[in-house]
């Protein structure tokens, strides 16, 4: 818990009886629910303060106490698709793809985000394609930033680059472009 001291005093600030029952709850199977309600968006307390960075320690502080406590801790799961619904990129991809919104949905946490993600973004086939708009690309990036982030198991980062270029495989809109 004391590596985790930046989070509470953010949370103290921004919900300080979120802040209490996230203490209390450490060594219980509720921190769990509590961390999947909040990255979810169950619980709406923090549901604008959600940022990439505050998703993240939110994930350590569940991993670290998994490996704590791993008698306590629930099976991993992939119930994220919530939050997802609330995340203004899937809103905007899902608002003008929704057959790719509902394939991010469907993979949201699982194993096949990964190849769903890297098929979208890298097209094999030999038909021209026009490909997404610059700010589905843009979303599309951020999502999986996102998953990266709350599911650092099944991040491409920890798997083994092809190349030194793999890291680098979804392209960001250049400023020089602008």
């Amino acid at each position: 818990m004391q590596r985790h001291v930046e989070l509470l005093r953010t949370l103290s600030k921004l919900s300080p009886e979120l802040a209490e029952q996230l203490i209390s709850a450490w060594g219980s199977v509720n921190l769990h629910l509590l961390v999947h309600d909040i990255t979810s968006g169950k619980d709406r307390r923090l549901i604008s303060y959600l940022s990439a960075g505050l998703l993240r320690q939110f994930a350590d502080l569940d991993e670290d106490h998994r490996r704590q406590f791993p008698s306590l801790a629930p099976p991993a799961t992939a119930s994220a698709p919530q939050a997802l619904a609330l995340d203004q990129d899937y809103l905007m991809v899902n608002e003008r793809f929704p057959h790719v919104g509902q394939e991010l949905r469907v993979t949201w946490g699982t194993p096949e985000f990964q190849p769903y993600m890297a098929g979208l973004m890298i097209d094999g086939r030999s038909v021209n394609r026009k490909g997404f708009p610059e700010e589905i690309v843009a979303a599309l990036a951020n999502i999986h930033r996102k998953h990266d982030q709350l599911f650092p198991a099944l991040s491409h980062k920890s798997q083994a680059p092809v190349n030194d270029l793999a890291k680098d495989w979804i392209p960001f809109p250049s400023d020089e472009n602008s």
